[in-house]
């Protein structure tokens, strides 16, 4: 006769399967009415050393899939949620599950705006950002369009400085000035040179 800890791995096995079935085949259509799940977010920019910024900025993150193929913690969390309130079913929906990620259009909105400080932090100060939604069926498709244009660069910097001593030694220390003539305007290398010159200082 077979012990409880000898049935355990195989009862596992059969939940694990149930589960990936489920969340495989039938999370969408528990979906509330006019709500739409978010597959997929797509970054078209002609700027691609921009690309993974842009992408991290993204608010809105499609659910986790395992293997590349089901959204597994998606499907735990359904199924805990459509099940009696107990602890265990509060347990699969709080430690394994994750909520589904239902299409919001603010926060899009939001995104493609966050898109837009960023490329002026760049000096793309001309860029163009719009964010496009498909629909087929329960699903959702963002497509996030930058077009970066040129970018404006440092003809001419300098610095002005009314303390005499105070300028000396920031002129000792020039050579190792971030900013360079050519280079693309950037407000974090401002940053970086100011954070520069407190240090010397």
């Amino acid at each position: 006769m077979k012990t409880a800890e000898a049935l355990l791995p195989g009862k596992i096995f059969i939940l694990a399967s149930v589960i990936l079935f489920l969340s495989s085949c039938g999370g969408l259509k528990h979906l509330p009415e006019g709500r739409y799940l978010l597959v997929k977010n797509t970054v078209k920019i002609d700027h691609p050393g921009l690309r993974e910024q842009v992408t991290g900025i993204i608010k809105q993150k499609p659910n986790r899939k395992m293997l590349g193929l089901v959204r597994f913690h998606m499907g735990v969390y359904q199924i805990g949620e459509r099940g009696k309130d107990n602890k265990f079913n509060n347990w699969l929906m709080n430690t394994v599950g994750e909520p589904p990620t239902l299409l919001d259009t603010n926060l899009s909105n939001r995104s493609s705006a966050q898109i837009e400080m960023l490329m002026d932090n760049n000096g793309f100060f001309n860029a163009i950002v719009t964010d496009t939604t498909l629909i087929t069926g329960k699903k959702a498709h963002v497509i996030y369009q930058v077009k970066s244009g040129e970018p404006y660069t440092i003809r001419n910097f300098y610095y002005t400085i009314q303390d005499s001593a105070i300028a000396a030694l920031v002129y000792s220390d020039s050579s190792k000035c971030k900013i360079h003539r050519g280079d693309n305007y950037s407000t974090s290398i401002f940053q970086k040179e100011r954070e520069r010159i407190s240090n010397h200082l």
